[in-house]
């Protein structure tokens, strides 16, 4: 079992898994978004680049067939909330009306144009199974009929948050502690802090071996379970998100060990 930090690094082509194409494509209604979630990794000589594109990248995604919701996001050093950027990694989030529409854009849109300067680009394949809150004025993430995994199966979590100025202070000085803590969770498998507008608006994704060891961590470690004591007593956010998805499959990046991924995306 990998996990992905500071020390970023994608899996070789060999340990890549397969994943559903276009052809899966299912005419009935899914039993959850089809969501893929991306790292692009950079080297030293195109950062600058990368930097730029996130000004344009955003209007390109508006226009992507099958797009319901994509957010191209800044990351930072570690495995959580960081203050310090990573001006070599980005986090593409996409939601998709089907599994068609996210292929097409994994092999000819934006993370096509990432590799063709040089960039690695891994991305997990997920379906949603739960989703509460919103993310600004929307909820991107169709969960209400998801069923939920097998027992003991991996799933990945996704947290956003807007926050409120005055508790900037308070929600850094947790977050250091949880980030500490967070490292020797057992079970994780990848985890990767992410920011809209630095200091206020940031988000996390996590991969887990289990949707048991993912709840030990959040509501068994004292450091974690402390943070949300205080930010449901405090008010720390002004909109918050939390969703939980299935592992589907995953190119280039880190799965719990003995995963398979499956033929069909729902």
């Amino acid at each position: 079992m990998g996990r992905i930090g500071t020390d970023f690094r994608f899996l070789p082509a060999a340990t890549m898994l397969s994943v559903p194409g276009p052809e899966a494509t299912s005419p009935t209604p899914p039993r959850g978004s089809y969501v893929t979630f991306s790292l692009l990794r950079y080297g030293r000589g195109t950062r600058l680049w990368a930097f730029g594109r996130m000004g344009l990248w955003p209007r390109a995604l508006a226009a992507v067939p099958g797009l319901r919701f994509g957010r191209l996001l800044g990351v930072g050093r570690g495995l959580a909330f960081s203050l310090r950027p990573d001006f070599g990694r980005y986090a593409l989030l996409c939601a998709w009306a089907d599994a068609g529409a996210a292929q097409a854009f994994l092999q000819s849109g934006l993370p096509a144009e990432a590799r063709a300067r040089g960039a690695q680009v891994g991305t997990y394949h997920l379906r949603a199974l739960q989703a509460r809150g919103s993310w600004g004025a929307a909820q991107p993430f169709e969960a209400e009929a998801a069923g939920p995994p097998a027992a003991g199966a991996p799933i990945a979590a996704l947290t956003h948050a807007r926050l409120r100025l005055r508790h900037l202070p308070a929600f850094w000085g947790a977050a250091r502690a949880s980030a500490r803590h967070l490292e020797q969770a057992p079970g994780l498998v990848f985890s990767v802090g992410m920011g809209e507008t630095p200091l206020t608006e940031l988000a996390t994704f996590s991969l887990w071996a289990s949707a048991e060891q993912m709840k030990a961590y959040a509501y068994g470690g004292a450091p974690h379970k402390a943070a949300i004591a205080q930010k449901r007593a405090q008010g720390w956010y002004a909109s918050e998100l939390f969703a939980r998805f299935e592992l589907l499959g995953a190119e280039g990046l880190p799965v719990p060990e003995g995963f398979q991924a499956g033929s069909q995306p729902f």
